[in-house]
C-alpha cells in the first residue's frame, strides 16, 4: 500500500471526519433557512384592537432586522464547522502518514534482521568449518555462538 492509499483509507475510514461533514452539512442547511424570507401569515382574532394588530405585525415583520443577524451567524457556524473538517483531515491525514512510514520502517528493520541472520549462521558455519580443520579451537566457536 502506498502512503497516499494509506492516507485516503485513513480518510474514507475516519467516524470524526464523517461526524463533521453531517454537521457541515447541516450548518448549510441552517444557512439556506435563515436566508429566506418567510411566508407571512396574518391571522388576527375578533375583536381587534391596535395591541393585536400591533403584535400580529411585528410578529410578521420581525424577520427584517433578525434575518441579518441570523445569516452572519449561521454564516460563522459554518465556517467554524469547515475550519474543524479541515484541521480533523490534516490531523487524519498526518498520522496516517507517520503510521505508514512507522510500517514501513519495521518491513525494512524485519528484512535487514533476516538477512543478518543469514549472515551470523553463515559465520557459524565457516567457524564450524575452521574448527573441522583445526584452523580455529571451540572457544573461538563458542565466542562466535554467543554473538
Amino acid at each position: 500500500m502506498t502512503r497516499q492509499e494509506a492516507v485516503a483509507l485513513a480518510l474514507w475510514n475516519n467516524g470524526d471526519l464523517q461526524v463533521a461533514l453531517t454537521q457541515l452539512g447541516f450548518a448549510k442547511a441552517d444557512l439556506i433557512k435563515a436566508g429566506q424570507i418567510p411566508n407571512p401569515a396574518f391571522s388576527l382574532l375578533f375583536p381587534v384592537g391596535p395591541k393585536q394588530l400591533e403584535a400580529a405585525l411585528f410578529q410578521t415583520l420581525s424577520f427584517l432586522w433578525q434575518r441579518p443577524k441570523a445569516v452572519k451567524m449561521a454564516s460563522l457556524n459554518v465556517e467554524r464547522i469547515a475550519e474543524v473538517l479541515v484541521q480533523q483531515g490534516l490531523d487524519t491525514a498526518r498520522d496516517a502518514r507517520v503510521a505508514h512510514a512507522e510500517v514501513v520502517r519495521a518491513q525494512q528493520r524485519l528484512e535487514l534482521g533476516e538477512w543478518a541472520v543469514e549472515v551470523w549462521d553463515e559465520i557459524v558455519r565457516l567457524n564450524e568449518v575452521r574448527v573441522r580443520v583445526g584452523a580455529s579451537n571451540d572457544l573461538a566457536l563458542a565466542a562466535v555462538l554467543v554473538d
